[in-house]
């Protein structure tokens, strides 16, 4: 278990669980994926299965934020105490179905560095382009109007 620092083993245990391997390469650049698994393991941290069917998975917009979160490498912990609920609300707000707050959602964003907007399901007239239906006519901008996690 050499190499790895507390703070790495806290986000370990933190993002593991739900990361996909992409994210867990972005969150551990200085291991191998072999190394994060293998340190999973001997911590007995377990990857989640799939919901059992019929279990709702988390709102696409709850997904998005619980990415940047785990991208920037933040701990549920340092979001929930900066974004000031509690630690095991914003666990099942990631982990359950549902939207929170609309108030929770934006210090949740504004935590992360980004801009909650409402965008019309409809297509934009005359372009022919159509919005984002897949986050429910929500959408998560890091700083660009262009920004399409979904596409």
């Amino acid at each position: 278990m050499s190499g790895w620092t507390t703070a790495e083993i806290r986000l370990l245990r933190d993002i593991f669980p739900i990361a996909t391997t992409e994210e867990l390469v972005l969150a551990f650049p200085r291991h191998t994926i072999s190394a994060v698994r293998s340190q999973a393991r001997a911590h007995g941290i377990r990857r989640n299965k799939a919901a059992p069917k019929g279990s709702p998975l988390p709102h696409p917009l709850v997904r998005q934020l619980a990415r940047q979160r785990m991208a920037i490498g933040m701990t549920r912990s340092e979001c929930a105490r900066r974004a000031r609920v509690d630690r095991a609300h914003l666990y099942r707000m990631e982990r359950r179905s549902g939207l929170p707050r609309a108030d929770t959602l934006i210090r949740w964003a504004k935590v992360l560095d980004l801009q909650l907007t409402l965008t019309p399901i409809n297509p934009v007239a005359g372009t022919g382009e159509p919005r984002s239906a897949a986050t429910g006519g929500f959408g998560v901008i890091p700083g660009s109007p262009t920004y399409r996690p979904d596409a």
